[in-house]
């Protein structure tokens, strides 16, 4: 009789057993995992043989607000394309400021090195600027020419005053690249960011070098 009892309740409930599992399986499946990504240096597309005796300090830079977000983002046909599950590791001015910092020491120009603000360190110069500009831009042809990222930073580089109440702008320039992406792919957007950064980054170091000939041979 207790055999009969728990089989007829096997019957009767495995149906919804089945159902249950069967939801939790589909509503799992729906879950992606979360990929992130860093801006990563490329080989360095100038070569400087000056060595100042002096250190750089790099001030965190400032971001347009409608860039400010860890998500990657697309301007496409259809509007902005906010990409959920592709994310930078930290938000996008930080990355930028790290890799100005990185890049800017690997020229070894500065006998005292390149710093972040929130160094112990003090200098005479320093840069800091904005990220106006910060986005891919997808076509919905894969591998069309329209597949992109635009970046337009404004650097300013200037010189502390121990006896004047304002620093010295030596130079505030505006740098702007669009580099061109393989195809509209989400996976290929970092990539070409990095490489679009160590082009304006290259730059920046140029102008550097050029106003701290200036002065110096002052």
């Amino acid at each position: 009789m207790v055999r009969k009892q728990t089989f007829l309740l096997l019957v009767i409930f495995a149906p919804i057993i089945a159902v249950l599992l069967t939801s939790c399986i589909s509503i799992r499946s729906k879950y992606e995992p979360v990929n992130y990504y860093l801006l990563q240096q490329t080989p360095l597309l100038a070569g400087y043989t000056e060595k100042f005796p002096t250190q750089l300090i790099v001030r965190e830079f400032r971001i347009s607000s409608q860039y400010e977000t860890e998500h990657l983002l697309a301007f496409q046909r259809d509007g902005i394309k906010l990409y959920y599950y592709h994310r930078w590791l930290n938000m996008p001015n930080i990355l930028v400021t790290d890799y100005l910092i990185t890049r800017l020491n690997r020229h070894n120009v500065f006998s005292g090195g390149v710093h972040s603000f929130s160094t112990i360190a003090v200098s005479d110069y320093y840069l800091e600027g904005t990220i106006n500009e910060f986005i891919a831009f997808n076509d919905e042809k894969r591998g069309s020419s329209e597949n992109f990222v635009i970046i337009s930073i404004q650097a300013t580089f200037l010189k502390r005053e121990k006896l004047k109440v304002a620093d010295t702008v030596l130079f505030s320039n505006l740098y702007e690249t669009k580099v061109f992406r393989k195809d509209n792919s989400v996976t290929n957007i970092a990539d070409t960011f990095s490489r679009g950064l160590a082009e304006i980054a290259d730059k920046i170091m140029g102008d550097i070098i050029q106003a701290l000939r200036d002065e110096f041979v002052e």
